[in-house]
């Protein structure tokens, strides 16, 4: 018997995808004058941001520090979040039925101040 369910926050309850894409662009073309195709970030979906941003490094030949990459798209997804409501649709909805039922928990990889801005939506 099911007792529990667990959620992903980025991309299951929350629409945050093009919000990343969207940030990671912003940071790159501050840093380093570079914005790349949506095709193009799709590539880099599922990595962590660190490990992208030196890969990206090795293959177009510029040279940055990863924190600074780290604070700058930081910076914009939290202006681009600002006030926002980025969950998706029928979220609040179907958690509210299934929290009668069943012990919900949320599961992510992302730091806490994210989780801190993205939860609020």
């Amino acid at each position: 018997m099911i007792k529990g369910i667990i959620f992903d926050m980025d991309g299951v309850l929350t629409d945050t995808e093009p919000i990343n894409e969207k940030a990671t662009n912003i940071a790159l073309k501050k840093l380093h004058g570079m914005e790349f195709s949506k095709k193009e970030l799709m590539s880099l979906k599922g990595m962590k941001d660190k490990d992208y941003y030196e890969m990206l490094k090795k293959q177009y030949g510029f040279s940055g520090n990863v924190e600074n990459f780290l604070v700058e798209k930081k910076n914009a997804f939290e202006k681009i979040v600002d006030g926002k409501n980025i969950a998706f649709p029928a979220t609040a909805n179907i958690l509210k039925e299934l929290k009668k039922n069943y012990k919900l928990a949320l599961a992510t990889s992302c730091d806490k101040r994210k989780f801190e801005i993205t939860s609020k939506s």
